[in-house]
Order: C-alpha cells, then sequence, then structure tokens
C-alpha cells in the first residue's frame, strides 16, 4: 500500500477548500494516498477521523491560513486554530518527514512557535499548491521521499519457507513452515521489543478470537518471540506452520503457549477451507499493526496458498 500523506489546511472558505482538493488530486496522481481533514462536531469524529488518518499516516504537511486580525495589533493574524490542534496531535506522533507552510503575517502560537517556526511563506491563496508541489518534489529529489516510505511497520510478504523437522519445548513437528515479513521503513527509529500474534481467526463474513494468542516465533532464531528491527531492515516470523505428515493440513502456531498440562501443540485449524488469520504486531514507540492473511487450505502442500489483504 502505498505511502499516506496527512494534509492540514483550514477549509473554512470555498478557496480554501480548493486548495485541499488540488493537493489530494496532485499526490494521488503521483501515486501516494491523502487525507484532508474537515472541521469535527464531536469527539467521536475527533477520534475517528482525525487521530485515526493522523496514526495511519507516514508524511504530514501543515498550511496556516489567515484568520481574524488581532486586535492590538492589526498587522498580524490569528492562525487556524482547528489546524494548530492538528499540529499539537502530529506532534506526539513523532513525524519524521513533514512539510510547513504559513501565510504571511499569522502570528505564530503555542506549538507553532516552535514546530512551524522555519514554514514556507506564501501571500496569496493562488500560490499554495504550487509551492506546495515545488517543496514536496524537493524532498523527493534531496531526502528520497516516495510511495514505499512508512513510519509504521509494515507487513511486506507471506511465503511458504518450505518443509522443516520443527522443534520447540513441546516437541518435534514434520510441518510446512509459513513466514511473514515484517519490515521496519523508517529513518531512524528502531523498533524494541518487536511481538507477533495472531489474535483473530474464522472466514470472510465472520471472525473470532484465535485460540492461540500468544506471541509467535521470529524465524531463524530458536524460540525467539520478541526482536529487534533496526531500521530499514526487516525480520520475518512464523505465522502458522502446517503437518506434512498424513493427515496433511492440520495448521497450527510456533507460539509461547504451550497448551500445559499436556505440553504440546493444539492446531488451530484441522479441515480444508478458505479462512481468513488477522494478525497484530506491537513494537515500542510504533503504533500497533493489524493486518489479514486469507488462506486457503487445501488437501494438498502444492496447492495451498496464502496472500495478505
Amino acid at each position: 500500500m502505498p505511502s499516506k500523506v496527512f494534509i492540514s489546511c483550514g477549509q473554512a472558505t470555498h478557496a480554501e477548500k480548493e486548495i485541499a482538493k488540488n493537493i489530494r488530486d496532485w499526490l494521488k496522481c503521483k501515486g501516494y494516498r491523502s487525507y484532508a481533514a474537515i472541521q469535527t462536531q464531536s469527539i467521536q469524529d475527533l477520534n475517528t477521523s482525525i487521530i485515526g488518518n493522523l496514526s495511519s499516516a507516514d508524511y504530514y504537511i501543515f498550511i496556516d491560513f489567515r484568520r481574524e486580525k488581532i486586535s492590538d495589533c492589526p498587522e498580524e493574524y490569528r492562525g487556524s486554530l482547528f489546524t494548530n490542534q492538528e499540529l499539537a496531535i502530529a506532534y506526539l506522533l513523532n513525524f519524521e518527514r513533514a512539510l510547513f507552510f504559513r501565510q504571511s503575517k499569522v502570528r505564530l502560537e503555542g506549538i507553532a512557535k516552535y514546530m512551524a517556526s522555519n514554514a514556507v511563506e506564501f501571500n496569496r491563496l493562488n500560490q499554495v499548491v504550487g509551492i506546495v508541489q515545488r517543496e514536496f518534489e524537493k524532498r523527493e529529489d534531496s531526502d528520497d521521499w516516495t510511495t514505499s516510505y512508512s513510519r509504521h511497520l509494515v507487513a511486506a510478504s507471506i511465503k511458504c519457507a518450505g518443509r522443516f523437522q520443527y522443534r520447540d519445548h513441546t516437541g518435534k513437528y514434520d510441518q510446512y513452515i509459513w513466514h511473514i515479513h515484517i519490515e521496519n521503513r523508517t529513518l531512524e527509529r528502531v523498533a524494541f521489543s518487536t511481538a507477533a500474534r495472531l489474535y483473530r481467526i474464522g472466514n470472510t463474513s465472520r471472525l473470532t478470537a484465535s485460540p492461540d494468542q500468544c506471541f509467535l516465533k521470529w524465524a531463524g532464531h530458536q524460540e525467539c518471540y520478541q526482536i529487534t528491527i533496526p531500521p530499514r531492515e526487516k525480520a520475518a516470523f512464523d505465522a502458522f506452520a502446517i503437518q506434512a505428515q498424513n493427515p496433511y493440513g492440520i495448521v497450527s502456531l510456533h507460539s509461547t503457549n504451550d497448551f500445559l498440562p499436556n505440553g504440546k501443540r493444539e492446531p488451530i485449524l484441522s479441515r480444508p477451507g478458505k479462512y481468513v488469520l488477522q494478525y497484530q504486531i506491537l513494537a515500542l514507540d510504533f503504533p500497533p499493526l493489524d493486518f489479514r492473511v486469507v488462506l486457503q487450505l487445501t488437501a494438498e502442500s502444492t496447492t495451498t496458498t496464502a496472500k495478505l489483504l
């Protein structure tokens, strides 16, 4: 999925709405996803619309338009209160890649004094789109801004790693093991204590809690259930394992759960069918990553398939 750009700008007038629309359309043509917030009317809207989209965005564009004149200084204007509120939330979310723009004579107040002090200035509204395009493309040329960047952990791929004799604290198993690769596409942040779990399972219309929601093992490490992923690196975890010996098609997990007192693995699936598996990746200082896998489980290893949604 391409990178997402959050456009934080006032939309109090038709001209401001057109600016937001034109920037969105331009970013879409370049291959980015984008979101420009309109003023919300409730706490629920704030949570689901503003905070949710800010949390999931990768790039942040701040555009501060003039509002009312300041009575004790008629040559200065207030900035957009709504946009400055979004700026405060963006600060807490630690955006690595952001652009700041400010209309001339807008007084810097609050957090904008520190975050937007070096903002690119513009005078007229008809200048904004061209200035944003110019500055964004500068970053693409000099700082490697691309549609593949993410400030989040990313589920990049799923594949069968092959047939293995797998052994852990519950016993020895002959299995086909499927890996999911997780990428840290940030520039500087280390994903400490990264853990994976399968927490929901079902079909395309209904998911229920997984019978085993414990942390899953990271590939290439013996009984390792948390890992560190440096910036611009990746790691794979054992998403699920399918029994290789007859009867083929019994699916289990390599997790910390050994279902004591039996001390052996219990399957999560045991018959062919189409299943949806919902995973969650947790890491320090990163938002949780939720994603789904469609598993087409057949009676043969050669025809069983899995893909990321």
